[in-house]
């Protein structure tokens, strides 16, 4: 865990719940899913995804616990209907609520809210695969992953819409 610090965020609005890339991609758009074109799409529009502290507190609702509802996990793992991580957050926000689903941020290398179901599948156990919903975690390879793998249409981002 890395010491706290101060980040200063600007105005913005965040959609409640974060939308596939593919719902980005159009028939007319050049064919190229990565994070740039994915980007573009919201640009065109407007938007843009958060960034990595933008994410990280707008998960959390301004919280400064591990996860976005304290410290504490329950027992077993976050797969399935667990209403704990399913419910809206306190800024009504649908967030950090699958293992499987990390978001796309302003930056590439950068993917929050989940680890690819990596540990929950990889049997690394219920503390390992819980931590993957932590509001701060970033799993470093993920972003390779997605990318390598052609994953970017399939992998989700949340709108923001800046106000400054």
């Amino acid at each position: 865990m890395s010491p706290p610090r101060r980040a200063t965020l600007p105005a913005r609005l965040v959609a409640v719940r974060s939308v596939d890339a593919d719902a980005l991609l159009t028939a007319d758009h050049d064919g190229t899913d990565d994070h740039d074109s994915v980007v573009a799409r919201l640009a065109w529009r407007g938007l843009r995804p958060p960034t990595p502290d933008e994410w990280e507190f707008d998960c959390g609702a301004g919280a400064t616990t591990l996860f976005r509802w304290g410290d504490d996990y329950p027992d077993g793992e976050p797969y399935g209907d667990v209403p704990l991580i399913q419910q809206p957050n306190f800024f009504g926000l649908v967030i950090g609520d699958d293992p499987y689903r990390a978001e796309f941020t302003t930056d590439p290398a950068v993917l929050c809210g989940g680890d690819g179901g990596g540990a929950l599948c990889g049997g690394a156990g219920a503390f390992l695969s819980w931590i993957s919903l932590a509001t701060a975690y970033r799993d470093p390879t993920l972003a390779e992953v997605v990318y390598d793998g052609y994953l970017v249409g399939e992998t989700p981002l949340r709108p923001v819409l800046p106000l400054a």
